[in-house]
């Protein structure tokens, strides 16, 4: 168990790791900052603490990660159809893994799609690019709803607890009625 638990923490990490760079790399067209974008993130906190348990997420976020990668190659046109459906099977398990995480990068995938569609209109050869997120924007949708469907009876009664929780501080704070408290550090 020890052993499988390094495992998918490690191969996890990995591919966060790899798909962030790839990711960096491409949008800024420089090895340098995606080096330097992929450092500082790996001496975040965020990259000790939560990305490095054994839990869903951990496992949810590379899947995202390796998505969106996935999907810009799918852009290049070499192998689109390919590519493309890599990229979905990775929005698959970033959903089963965390309906949560499933749920941003889909909705990341949709606006990308919209704002890939708009913009081939006048960039033609932007056409290859939107015609794969947009399909896999279609998808992500229709997988993340039929398991969010399949799950509600323990999905909602979860989230439903932590947006009221979340819903409730917000009104103490506006209401005036929750101290100070200092942002990104522990309540106890």
């Amino acid at each position: 168990v020890v052993v499988s638990e390094f495992l998918v923490v490690a191969t996890s990490r990995l591919v966060l790791v790899i798909a962030l760079f790839l990711v960096i790399e491409r949008v800024t067209r420089s090895e340098r900052a995606a080096s330097f974008a992929t450092i500082v993130y790996v001496c975040s906190p965020q990259f000790y603490s939560f990305n490095s348990a054994y839990s869903y997420q951990t496992v949810a976020i590379a899947f995202g990660a390796a998505a969106v990668y996935l999907l810009l190659r799918a852009g290049d046109g070499d192998h689109r159809r390919s590519w493309t459906t890599l990229s979905v099977l990775a929005i698959a398990g970033t959903t089963v893994s965390h309906h949560i995480v499933g749920w941003i990068t889909v909705a990341f995938v949709v606006v990308w799609s919209i704002v890939l569609q708009r913009e081939s209109r006048r960039t033609p050869e932007l056409s290859t690019r939107a015609i794969a997120v947009r399909e896999a924007a279609v998808l992500g949708v229709v997988i993340s709803a039929i398991w969010t469907a399949s799950a509600s009876g323990v999905l909602f009664p979860y989230v439903s607890s932590i947006f009221s929780n979340g819903w409730n501080s917000l009104e103490g704070l506006v209401a005036g009625r929750t101290s100070h408290r200092t942002l990104f550090t522990s309540a106890t």
